[in-house]
């Protein structure tokens, strides 16, 4: 069972450069908020309006925002509705309101209902003192902080007004890019991407879903290179602490970087186990996963998952590999390999192969965070495929490794089928071909003593339709004809016929009518359609039992 939901031990994704929500499925890909429409903030709970966090059910479904794939909400940040600001604020003049002005000399103190606006820059508090000669501020109570993509809270806050740098104590911060969120004693601010957080937390989950958390002395978040610095850490799942280090770098984005991934804890067969894997970052096109695994009562294993994106395609190798197994004195061995290739736009390939050392390999050791989908099957194939306007074929070989007490399958040592379908025209033939031949194979066959029949097997369909198509309705009649022809290996020893073959011819009418009318429900125009359809088709018997 994996108790790691939020991030989850997965390598960055080769779409790293776009900033989605696909490494922690928590915001949504396009993060256009002024696209979006209003959001009720006071009818969320107070926790969701504290961090901006709106759920799924509360969003519009337009298409402003595209959720990514298992996103159940997202951060939306308020609308930046005060005059000036979409201007830098080195450049914006200072705008405040307050219950109670006092200005003297170079400095202004500011009581009650603090608003200032300096360009895309927003300070909120209860207290502020403005010195006019540098344009800072300190501010207190309450203290509220809005940058583009940027949310901080404290009580207590030295801000560079034009920068926008500074320190808050008492902090919160959020980043509404890109989910992570993090509360301090103190935040400094003394770059633009650069945040250090004392006595602080750290996390990427959601605040209705707070799985893990990261908790240390002090943290250093770099926006800029998209990696954090944790020191004197530790990691909690809910309220559990599970893992401490000295020194901890992490990612706070999607960007791919050699380093720790989070680690995975589970328990199989109520034995402990641990998965800590190491992401490398080879090169822009291929990149390695390298995960030591302990499972107690078992031992030591090491996984691995490479990954390469050339200009044809791509290719996945995955491998695990237990020696001397503590229970069976065994190598215990797992690998599966992938690749997808798109040579031109008619010709791709596939591969998908798969195979372990024994039979009961999953039910000892349970599924690592990068082993294959567990089956009772597991597949072994190659294929060619051929795509045009008119024409499809495919060349596959395929078989299987059974992991479980059912009965093998039938491989296919290879499969040929190739299909011709002329393109639609009204009131003109079209005629379609099908072939396919097909060498079917079993390891229990007659050949080696077993009980399973083997051979060729030929199959085709030749036929032509005729679409007559109106705008009230439509006639298409059409007529194929299919044949299947087998060659069987060792007929004497099944008893049965060695080229058994059979011919039906088929005939079918498909044809309908359109009704359409006008009408109108509540002042909203509609379109009231009826189609009925008659379809009529007659197939030759041919008795078949002998195949």
């Amino acid at each position: 069972m994996c108790l790691l939901c939020c991030l989850g031990s997965t390598a960055p994704s080769r779409a790293a450069e776009t900033k989605t929500a696909a490494a922690t499925g928590q915001y949504c890909e396009n993060g256009d908020t002024d696209a979006l429409p209003p959001i009720n903030y006071d009818a969320l709970p107070p926790y969701y309006q504290h961090w901006f966090w709106v759920p799924d059910t509360a969003l519009d479904d337009s298409p402003n925002c595209e959720r990514a794939p298992g996103c159940q909400g997202r951060f939306v940040e308020p609308p930046r509705d005060w005059p000036g600001a979409d201007l830098d604020p080195v450049n914006a003049p200072l705008e405040v309101s307050a219950e109670s002005i006092e200005s003297l000399d170079n400095s202004a103190t500011m009581t009650g209902e603090v608003e200032l606006r300096k360009g895309s820059l927003s300070l909120d508090a209860g207290f502020a003192r403005y010195n006019r000669a540098d344009s800072t501020v300190v501010l207190k109570d309450d203290v509220l902080l809005r940058q583009p993509g940027i949310l901080l809270r404290g009580q207590y806050a030295e801000l560079d007004t034009v920068k926008g740098l500074g320190e808050l104590q008492q902090a919160e911060i959020l980043s509404f890019e890109t989910g992570a969120r993090g509360t301090a004693g103190r935040i400094a601010r003394p770059s633009y991407d650069l945040f250090l957080l004392e006595r602080a937390s750290y996390t990427q989950c959601t605040p209705d879903n707070e799985t893990w958390s990261l908790h240390a002395g002090r943290i250093e978040l770099d926006f800029d290179s998209g990696r954090g610095v944790a020191r004197n850490t530790t990691i909690k799942i809910h309220d559990i602490p599970i893992f401490y280090s000295p020194y901890l770098n992490f990612p706070v984005d999607d960007r791919r970087a050699t380093g720790f991934l989070f680690p995975t804890l589970g328990v199989t067969d109520n034995s402990l186990d641990i998965t800590i894997p190491y992401y490398l970052n080879l090169a822009p096109n291929y990149d390695l996963i390298l995960a030591p695994r302990y499972v107690e009562k078992h031992g030591e294993a090491l996984a691995s998952e490479f990954r390469y994106l050339a200009g044809y395609g791509e290719w996945g190798l995955k491998s695990s590999y237990l020696p001397n197994d503590q229970q069976t004195d065994e190598n215990r061995w797992l690998v599966g390999l992938t690749e997808g290739g798109y040579f031109t736009s008619s010709w791709s390939s596939k591969i998908d192969y798969n195979r372990v050392s024994d039979s009961d390999y999953f039910t000892d050791l349970g599924l690592s965070s990068i082993a294959l989908k567990r089956s009772t099957h597991l597949n072994q194939q190659a294929a060619l495929l051929y795509y045009s306007d008119n024409w499809t074929g495919l060349l596959e070989v395929q078989r299987y490794q059974t992991i479980a007490a059912v009965e093998d399958p039938y491989q296919k040592m290879p499969q040929l089928s190739l299909r011709y379908q002329s393109p639609t025209r009204n009131f003109a033939l079209e005629p379609n071909l099908e072939v396919e031949y097909s060498r079917f194979d079993h390891r229990d066959s007659y050949g080696d003593g077993g009980t399973k029949i083997t051979g060729e097997r030929v199959y085709n369909t030749v036929g032509a339709s005729l679409p007559m198509r109106w705008r009230w309705g439509y006639i298409e009649p059409s007529i194929n004809n299919r044949y299947v022809t087998y060659q069987l290996d060792d007929a004497d020893l099944a008893g049965v016929n060695s080229s058994p073959d059979t011919n039906s011819v088929q005939i079918a009418v498909d044809s309908g009518l359109y009704f359409e009318r006008s009408l109108e429900i509540k002042d909203t125009p509609l379109t009231h359609t009826l189609e009925p359809r008659v379809y009529y088709r007659f197939a030759e018997y041919q008795n078949q039992d002998d195949q």
